[in-house]
């Protein structure tokens, strides 16, 4: 417990020093996927009840792939989002991950099916209301066609 209240410390003094080099210095997806789970394993998971690990902003590369799919950062999750959801899966643990644009709703729905992914969050962030009010039941009803039992969040 003590080493991740001293990683998590070390990340968040990182993060206001030095927000673009976070993730690839201070939280590399071995780093974050070994800690974060053997701490939620113990913490989080056994003692408080949480099963998901959500990762938020920063997590894709600018560039989709060249058949519009969403891509990981291949600096912060070498290894693909595939990868990460696999190894959390084997811990008893899920996967949740936010954006997506309206044109690439169904393209994302898919992209997160055949990653494994366990939750999505579609947020306001870089959209308007006449957007969200298009994209919201759009991702419901594509997540839905995925076959795969994926949470949905709206914000």
């Amino acid at each position: 417990m003590d080493i991740f209240k001293k990683w998590l410390s070390s990340c968040h003094t990182s993060i206001k020093a030095r927000f673009v080099q976070y993730t690839t210095d201070c939280c590399p997806m071995d780093r974050v996927s070994h800690l974060s789970c053997r701490s939620l394993e113990n913490l989080f998971r056994d003692m408080m009840g949480y099963d998901h690990v959500m990762i938020d902003d920063c997590w894709s590369s600018l560039l989709r792939d060249k058949d519009g799919r969403l891509q990981p950062d291949p600096q912060r999750f070498p290894g693909g989002i595939a990868k990460l959801a696999r190894y959390l899966h084997d811990r008893g643990l899920k996967l949740g991950y936010p954006g997506t644009m309206l044109d690439k709703i169904e393209t994302d729905a898919q992209t997160s099916a055949s990653w494994g992914v366990d939750f999505r969050k579609l947020d306001g962030c870089y959209s308007n209301e006449e957007e969200q009010q298009k994209g919201y039941p759009l991702m419901s009803k594509a997540l839905n066609a995925t076959g795969r039992p994926i949470g949905y969040s709206c914000s």
